[in-house]
């Protein structure tokens, strides 16, 4: 029994397009990693400063220590945040590059009855099995059309003829070619 599109997913399942979750979770990962070193970074400039030659003047200096940490730490999260954004600006690119090729150049062809047309992305890309399952099912469908046109053109050929019959049957056998092998 297959799924249908508005069943919900029972559990997460990592197995599922494993490459295409390793390579998002890899740049997540490495963009949080940046805004960590972005704000350790930050934190150690504004820690590294000497508050007073005995522990006296450090403790006249700074009464809590929340007084220092706490500017400093808003400061290293804002910039690690900033940081963080600024990578992740770039990465949506490399799933939106393929996703706009798709809706440009496949769907254009195919609503122009272009069952010639072969989806491909470039080799760096993500996605490289979309292409292969696109370019697999547009065959198939191509394969029933031919045999629909084959189907048609031998009804053709038998009415030139005179054999009415023949072509009766040959439609017969289309009809039955569509019933069986498309939905529409």
């Amino acid at each position: 029994m297959g799924r249908t599109g508005m069943e919900r997913r029972k559990r997460l399942n990592l197995r599922i397009k494993r490459d295409l979750q390793v390579w998002i979770l890899k740049r997540t990962v490495f963009s949080m990693i940046i805004g960590m070193i972005i704000g350790f970074i930050i934190l150690y400039f504004f820690s590294h400063r000497e508050l007073g030659e005995t522990y006296w003047q450090a403790h006249i200096t700074i009464r809590r220590v929340s007084d220092l940490l706490v500017p400093v730490m808003v400061a290293a999260g804002i910039a690690g945040f900033l940081g963080s954004l600024l990578l992740l600006i770039f990465f949506p690119q490399k799933i939106a590059g393929p996703v706009y090729r798709l809706e440009r150049d496949f769907v254009g062809h195919l609503q122009e009855g272009d069952l010639t047309f072969r989806f491909r992305l470039r080799k760096d890309d993500p996605f490289q099995t979309l292409p292969q399952a696109i370019n697999r099912a547009v065959e198939s469908l191509q394969a029933r059309v031919r045999e629909v046109a084959r189907g048609v053109e031998a009804a053709r050929k038998a009415l030139e003829e005179g054999k009415v019959e023949e072509a009766r049957g040959e439609l017969k056998r289309v009809e039955e070619f569509l019933k069986n092998n498309l939905k529409f």
